[in-house]
């Protein structure tokens, strides 16, 4: 799975209507079915940390588990981090992460 095809462009996020949304100690994800495959964006504003080597660090982190736990299906995942991300290990991160993913697929399914 490369970086360009997984990623959501501003046309993907204009067609979205989040189906699934679930909160978590550092992030919020929102799934949505998409056609032509998995594809995700993450979104650390400025609010949650102003600078942007930490928001940065945010981003690859997120960017790097979700290649490794990505879950299978045509849908489109949206995760902000909340302001509780900054400063967190990997491994919070990823425990995190994969939580979410289970929950949001869990409320997704038929």
């Amino acid at each position: 799975m490369s970086k360009r095809t997984t990623r959501l462009t501003r046309a993907d996020f204009s067609k979205i209507s989040v189906k699934y949304r679930a909160n978590g100690r550092f992030f919020i994800v929102a799934a949505s079915p998409l056609s032509g495959g998995i594809k995700f964006a993450c979104v650390v504003s400025k609010k949650t940390t102003p600078k942007a080597h930490d928001r940065n660090l945010i981003r690859r982190r997120v960017r790097a588990l979700f290649q490794e736990i990505a879950p299978k299906g045509a849908m489109a995942y949206i995760i902000t981090a909340k302001k509780s991300a900054n400063g967190a290990t990997f491994a919070e991160i990823g425990e995190d992460l994969r939580c979410l993913l289970v929950k949001v697929g869990a409320g997704l399914r038929p």
